[in-house]
């Protein structure tokens, strides 16, 4: 999961320099900016968390955003 959606081709890019593109399910962007952020930050990581969950839906993803999970597990 990142903030801008121009960014997701730069971070497959990494995943397969390291060899890690196949363990993940897919990236995604919430296209949620630094402004978004710092304006209404409750707003923002709502706009996170359902981009994460249509991912676990759509991609059959099982991490999410681990730093985001509301269950409190790491």
């Amino acid at each position: 999961m990142t903030t801008l959606g121009r960014t997701v081709p730069l971070i497959e890019d990494r995943l397969r320099l390291a060899g890690l593109m196949e363990r993940c399910a897919s990236v995604r962007a919430s296209n949620t900016s630094v402004l978004d952020l710092e304006r209404d930050e409750n707003a923002a990581v709502e706009t996170i968390v359902a981009e994460a969950q249509r991912a676990m839906e759509q991609d059959r993803s099982r991490g999410g955003c681990p730093r985001l999970r509301r269950d409190g597990r790491p």
